[in-house]
C-alpha cells in the first residue's frame, strides 16, 4: 500500500523506503509503499536545516497480505444430469472476480460448466495479492444417450418376437421388459440405464398399430426407452406377434342302433376335427 506524506518544506527522508515524488502546489510529496500495518506514536520529520517537527501519531492499516483461498465450492446439482451445472465458491477474503466468474458479492463468485472435467481458479484479492490455483473436478454431467447394442439384439432375434395368447392377468409393464429386453444391451456412461416399456405406444398403438395387449391375436408394435440417471434415452422397437390359440385335434365316434323292416341294424359314425359344440347326423335307408 502506498502511503502519501505532504510536508511544507523540503525535509531530510525520515528512513529508507521513502522517496521524493516532487512539489506540488506549494507542497512537497513523498511516498513510501508498506507492506503491512505501521504505526508510530511519536512520528517526526527533520528538514534540511535540521529542526524537527512536533511528534504525531501516524498510522498505516487496512493492508491484508494473505493469500486468499477458496473456502467453499458447491454445485448446484450433484447427481446424475443433463444440464449444466453452476459452482459456486467462497473466499477467505475480498477478491476480485476470476476470469469467466461472475461476482455475486466481494466473497463469493459462480460459473456456469457444461462438460465434465479437470478445472481450477486463481484468485486475486482486492489488495492485489494472488493466492494459489485451486483445483475442483466435475464428475456428474452427462449430456450422451445411452448406447443400445443394435447388432446384440439383431443377433437374439429381438426385433420380431412370438408369444401365445395369454389367458392370465394382461402383462405388466415390467414383465414386459423381463420378457422383450436384456441388461447388456444397453451402456451409458453413468451405468444406470435400464430399458422401459413405452406406456403411451402400449395404450395408444404406435404407427398405425392396434394398442398392445396379450389376450387377442394380432401384431403389434411395442417401443422400449433406455434412460440413464440423468436423462438421457434411446430407444428400440419390437414387433410382437400374438399368435391364434392352438386347438386339439379330436376325434368324435358314434355307435347307433336302428330298426329296419323288424330287423336291428348297428352302426358308427365318426367325426375329425377341432370345432366344438354339438353336431346332427342323419341315416338314410338304401335299398
Amino acid at each position: 500500500k502506498e502511503v502519501r506524506l505532504e510536508t511544507s518544506e523540503e525535509i531530510q527522508l525520515p528512513d529508507e523506503g521513502w522517496s521524493l515524488r516532487g512539489e506540488e502546489n506549494g507542497v512537497f510529496v513523498y511516498v513510501k509503499t508498506f507492506y503491512a500495518n505501521w504505526k508510530d506514536k511519536n512520528f517526526t520529520v527533520t528538514d534540511l536545516a535540521g529542526n524537527v517537527s512536533e511528534p504525531q501519531f501516524v498510522e498505516v492499516k487496512r493492508i491484508d497480505n494473505s493469500r486468499p483461498t477458496v473456502v467453499e465450492l458447491t454445485q448446484d446439482i450433484t447427481d446424475w444430469t443433463n444440464k449444466d451445472v453452476t459452482v459456486t465458491i467462497k473466499t477467505s477474503t475480498d477478491c476480485v472476480a476470476p476470469e469467466g466468474w461472475k461476482q455475486v458479492n466481494k466473497r463469493t463468485f459462480t460459473k456456469v460448466f457444461n462438460a465434465n472435467g479437470e478445472y481450477s481458479v486463481t484468485l486475486t484479492s482486492v489488495t492485489g495479492v494472488t493466492g494459489d490455483a485451486h483445483l475442483f473436478s466435475i464428475t456428474n454431467i452427462d449430456k450422451e444417450a445411452p448406447v443400445i447394442d443394435y447388432a446384440a439384439i439383431e443377433s437374439a432375434n429381438g426385433y420380431r418376437k412370438e408369444i401365445p395368447v395369454n389367458e392370465g392377468e394382461e402383462y405388466t409393464e415390467e414383465k414386459l421388459v423381463e420378457m422383450f429386453t436384456k441388461p447388456e444391451w444397453v451402456s451409458d456412461n453413468s451405468g444406470t440405464a435400464t430399458f422401459k416399456v413405452d406406456k403411451w405406444g402400449l395404450e395408444h398403438g404406435l404407427d398405425g398399430y392396434q394398442p398392445f395387449t396379450s389376450k387377442t391375436p394380432g401384431e403389434y408394435k411395442v417401443r422400449f426407452y433406455a434412460y440413464d440417471a440423468a436423462g438421457n434415452n434411446s430407444s428400440f422397437d419390437v414387433y410382437v406377434k400374438v399368435l391364434e390359440p392352438e386347438v386339439e385335434e379330436r376325434t368324435t365316434t358314434v355307435n347307433y342302433t336302428v330298426f329296419i323292416d323288424g330287423r336291428v341294424r348297428t352302426g358308427q359314425w365318426t367325426h375329425t376335427g377341432t370345432e366344438t359344440g354339438e353336431f346332427r347326423f342323419d341315416l338314410s335307408m338304401v335299398k
